[in-house]
């Protein structure tokens, strides 16, 4: 019985894992944008769906479809304002600032990006968005004894240790611009967004309620700590 009230307190919270893939080359645009629920995993085709964006600043290939290009990156755009901008939803990332700032750099047109901009929002909450959290500094605060935590260490590091997972990060450095992906890197996409929302979970499971603070604090002022690495 304790089990279940301990699953219980885990999925009372609405999470999504956000991550974004790029080709390892300097000034590449966000190629995927991957949203995982604790069930699905979603990879979206950023460079095909902002196609008319990039031909606007000269970097396309041209779309002969303008009109259905505009629709569907005005559809993105407001998807993502949509997820940025709910109470209900906690967004999850590992240093998802980073990955904003790229998206931001790619696609300029994009204005729900541009909203959680530090340099341009009118005020702190639009800064961050409303409910981002950072999974290492909720690690931290569900393992404060965990040292290696503190240190400059990756996804893969923050896995093993609070997870006992091994994460196989082969095709990070990939060409994420290749179409179509191949098997091993929509499955390495899907699994680095779905695996913050299991690392959400293990730190709500072992510290209930110290997270559950924490994130109390995030919901009410996105400038804390937890929404950042």
């Amino acid at each position: 019985e304790g089990d279940d009230d301990d699953d219980e307190g885990e999925r009372s919270y609405d999470v999504v894992g956000v991550d974004a893939e790029w080709r390892p080359v300097s000034g590449s645009p966000v190629s995927i944008l991957q949203i995982a629920t604790r069930s699905d995993a979603f990879l979206v085709d950023v460079a095909g769906v902002m196609a008319a964006d990039r031909d606007e600043n000269g970097n396309g290939n041209g779309n002969e479809n303008a009109a259905a290009a505009t629709a569907a990156a005005a559809a993105f755009d407001a998807f993502l304002r949509d997820l940025f901008a709910s109470r209900r939803v906690l967004k999850l990332g590992f240093g998802l600032d980073h990955d904003l700032k790229r998206l931001r750099t790619s696609y300029p047109s994009l204005k729900s990006v541009a909203a959680v901009d530090p340099a341009t929002a009118e005020d702190s909450e639009h800064a961050r968005g409303v409910g981002v959290v950072d999974v290492k500094s909720l690690a931290l605060v569900a393992f404060p004894e965990k040292k290696v935590l503190r240190s400059r260490v990756g996804l893969a590091g923050v896995v093993a240790s609070c997870l006992g997972c091994y994460v196989n990060k082969a095709e990070q450095c990939s060409d994420w611009e290749r179409r179509p992906l191949s098997p091993s890197q929509a499955r390495y996409a899907a699994a680095d967004a779905h695996v913050l929302t299991v690392l959400f979970d293990r730190c709500v499971g072992i510290a209930p309620e110290a997270t559950a603070a924490a994130l109390r604090t995030t919901l009410s002022d996105p400038t804390s700590p937890l929404s950042r690495p």
